[in-house]
């Protein structure tokens, strides 16, 4: 007889397109999301007793690579370093495995869209990502980056990780404004397998380092070019480096200067660009040396430019973007939450072979040899119903799940009575006794292969039949209680014993100061409404004798963890920490000729002597900054700062005389005294005022050019404004900002809107931001 294959069911207009699906594993495919050079990526639901459900992405490496080691290992690093990684901010791991002989990795699903979605949408609708919202998105994947930058493993050794993939495809901002990275398939750590060697180009071409296309040794550093990259396309809405060639794009990587992007998007702000600018630096010792260095930089200017840009703002653009999307996929997890979900658009063909896949064993035997009779090792009762040695379960058990149930958790560490070390006849090399578990990738045979091995006698006949009506006998009582009652099912050792409910206490978490968000066991604790539980707050439900990771994190604060096992000791016990801030940074410059003596001081701490002093400061913490210099009075501009976490200041120190010096009055042409070379100086200074000079302004006899040093940066104001000039080529009107310079003396030319061509010197120290403010006039 033939048996039409059912067809997925007509959906309604508008609905996401669904089916067939088919069951992988423990796991439900749903659809798939894409495909790339190595993996499928699929949306998956995942479901359990008493109706527990959640949906993830499934990334299944692909059938034809599964075999080929390259491919295969770097797979599996990739699973193994991101399973370790555990933030906010990174996308989290929950199951390697191989299914239907394919590796698979079980991850977050994340509902949003990746950077290259969002910046593309966004200029075809004419709403192109705003750079304070580009600042925040770059921001919050430092976050993530610094914590894998730094992580160590159970050692306490780092790990060293580097992502090397940074790329638009690779962070994803959610539906409410949330930044996760994604993908370290290609990630660089210590504890690598050999494939990951230096000399490697590995990565996406267009968002690679100097260093990393050079094949040379890589560091943090490199992925902090990655997020320069994407920091400048998300802002100017223009590849960076783009050519049909991949030769070509290596070589603009490393060789090529970077066209400032106010150039090609004039309404980025001179802090923005700067940012950019030293992200991109090709050397490494110029550029940003931490991710968290580079995050702080984007919080300062998002600060003082006045841009509140948080992820509330983001998410109401991505609303607004994605309005279509975000139905379509609340639609596509509604119809994939039903009970008949499977029914209605499941491939028969498909699912029945992936259950036979995991049919029920019989506990102690090995898969090649279900079914047969074993020989009885000297001493062993295999009799159902005869007691074995004391402290040992029933030989006979069940494990594995039934068809189209929830998973049935088998009960791990049930000895099968051979001596230790003795790997039982007919199991694989690696076989771990007890364990139920089988090496990777060794295939569990259906109920259809089981055979009775000749010549065992009739007393094995009937201890096969027994077992085999046993079986039966428990999966439909097992397949009755699981179909018609959502309680969980129990295994059962010997007499059946009634379930003993565990005692459970609570525990109530507060903070100084209060609104922590509250972690546990790696996961944010949410109220009914589905916001994040802050402190003050109870936690109840927690079982006695389990130990609970509790995290408590708040913008600006070091998070506070501890851990604690519920009991008689811990119950009702109240945890209330008081949270450290974050530090900040406070610099002092100090301006005049005297800057290298003057002392300076921090709330009446000596902290160094000029030109330039910077400290950690604790995190909200006001500091009062005062300069001294004998014979001079030294004022600081502002004296009193208030230092807030994880953000630098900048305050200005000067040094002056009590008198104002002044050039003498000018001379008329019939005043007497003094020689015609004596009248024709006071005459040419009769215009000017003597003052302190403002900034390290030089002669050409007091430095000389140093091109074998890094580069520095200068930043000059003039009074009046002008346009600055060096080596013929315009660097822009006054207030410039961290323009690059050669270290040592540079030569610069001011020409003024009247006329006035005024030439100078200054001094560029390097890997240094020189800040000059001259007088024209």
């Amino acid at each position: 007889m033939v048996t039409p294959r059912k067809s997925v069911p007509e959906q309604a207009p508008g609905d996401p397109q669904i089916g067939p699906v088919r069951r992988f594993g423990n796991y439900t495919l749903i659809k798939k999301l894409a495909t790339g050079g190595m993996a499928e990526i699929w949306l998956a639901r995942q479901r359990g007793l008493a109706g527990f459900q959640r949906f993830i992405v499934i990334k299944k490496i692909l059938s034809h690579l599964s075999e080929q080691k390259t491919f295969k290992d770097m797979f599996l690093d990739e699973a193994r370093t991101s399973a370790q990684l555990n933030h906010p901010n990174i996308v989290q791991i929950y199951d390697l495995g191989n299914e239907q002989g394919a590796y698979y990795i079980a991850m977050e699903f994340i509902a949003g869209e990746n950077l290259a979605a969002i910046a593309w949408r966004g200029m075809k609708r004419g709403k192109p990502f705003p750079p304070p919202f580009a600042a925040r998105v770059i921001a919050d994947a430092c976050k993530a980056l610094h914590y894998a930058h730094h992580l160590k493993g159970a050692s306490g050794q780092p790990l060293e990780i580097v992502h090397r993939d940074i790329s638009p495809q690779n962070i994803l901002v959610t539906y409410e404004g949330e930044v996760k990275v994604v993908d370290f398939g290609i990630a660089k750590a210590a504890t690598k397998s050999e494939h990951t060697k230096t000399g490697m180009l590995k990565g996406k071409f267009s968002y690679m380092s100097p260093e990393q296309c050079l094949g040379a040794p890589v560091d943090m550093r490199s992925d902090v070019f990655a997020l320069g990259i994407l920091l400048y396309e998300l802002c100017t809405g223009k590849r960076l480096f783009k050519h049909e060639s991949e030769l070509m794009i290596l070589d603009m990587i490393t060789k090529r200067s970077v066209v400032p992007p106010s150039s090609v998007a004039p309404g980025i702000t001179p802090g923005l660009e700067d940012i950019i600018l030293r992200a991109l630096e090709k050397d490494t010792s110029v550029r940003f040396q931490t991710a968290q260095e580079m995050q702080i930089a984007l919080e300062e200017y998002l600060r003082s430019e006045g841009h509140q840009s948080n992820n509330a703002d983001i998410a109401a653009y991505m609303r607004e973007l994605f309005a279509d999307k975000i139905e379509e996929k609340r639609r596509l997890r509604e119809i994939a939450s039903r009970e008949d979900f499977e029914a209605q658009f499941g491939d028969d063909e498909a699912t029945e072979q992936a259950m036979q896949n995991r049919r029920r064993v019989v506990h102690g035997l090995p898969p090649s040899q279900i079914g047969r009779a074993q020989p009885t090792p000297p001493g062993v009762p295999m009799v159902p119903g005869m007691p074995v040695a004391p402290g040992q379960p029933h030989p006979m058990q069940l494990t594995g799940s039934m068809p189209q149930m929830a998973a049935y958790p088998s009960q791990a560490g049930v000895p099968y009575p051979y001596p230790p070390g003795v790997t039982p006849p007919g199991y694989p090399p690696g076989y771990t006794q007890g364990s139920g578990q089988y090496p990777m990738g060794y295939a569990h045979p259906s109920f259809g292969q089981i055979q009775q091995e000749t010549g065992g006698g009739w007393v094995a006949r009937v201890v096969i039949i027994g077992a085999l009506i046993v079986i039966v006998v428990a999966s439909l009582i097992l397949y009755k209680q699981l179909n018609h009652e959502p309680t969980p099912v129990q295994q059962v050792v010997g007499p059946a014993a009634p379930a003993v409910p565990r005692k459970t206490g609570s525990l109530t978490l507060k903070s100084v100061p209060q609104g922590a968000v509250i972690y546990l066991d790696g996961k944010p604790m949410t109220l009914a409404d589905g916001s994040n539980a802050k402190t003050p707050s109870d936690l109840h439900s927690l079982q006695y004798g389990t130990e609970y990771a509790i995290r408590l994190v708040k913008p600006g604060y070091r998070p506070f963890e501890t851990k604690v096992v519920m009991g008689e000791q811990t119950d009702n016990q109240t945890i209330r920490p008081d949270l450290a801030a974050f530090p900040g940074w406070l610099i002092a410059e100090v301006q005049g000729d005297d800057k290298e003596q003057v002392q300076l001081t921090f709330n009446g701490e000596e902290v160094g002597v000029g030109p330039m002093v910077k400290k950690e400061i604790e995190g909200n913490t006001d500091v009062v900054v005062r300069g001294k210099l004998a014979g001079k009075v030294c004022t600081a501009n502002p004296a009193r700062v208030r230092v807030e976490p994880n953000v630098t200041l900048t305050t200005t120190v000067k040094c002056t005389t009590q008198a104002v010096v002044r050039a003498p009055a000018p001379r008329t042409n019939g005043g007497g005294g003094g020689g015609g070379g004596g009248g024709s100086t006071n005459a040419n200074n009769a215009t000017t005022r003597v003052r302190p000079p403002k900034g390290d302004l030089v002669g050409s006899g007091d430095c000389v050019a140093d091109r074998s040093l890094p580069p520095g940066y200068v930043t000059i104001n003039t009074k009046p404004y002008s346009t600055i000039f060096w080596d013929g080529r315009k660097l822009g009107e006054t207030p410039v900002s961290r323009i690059r310079l050669p270290s040592g003396c540079v030569t610069l030319t001011a020409k003024t809107k009247s006329g006035g061509e005024h030439t100078f010197q200054v001094k560029v120290e390097p890997n240094k931001v020189n800040i000059y403010k001259h007088t024209l006039e």
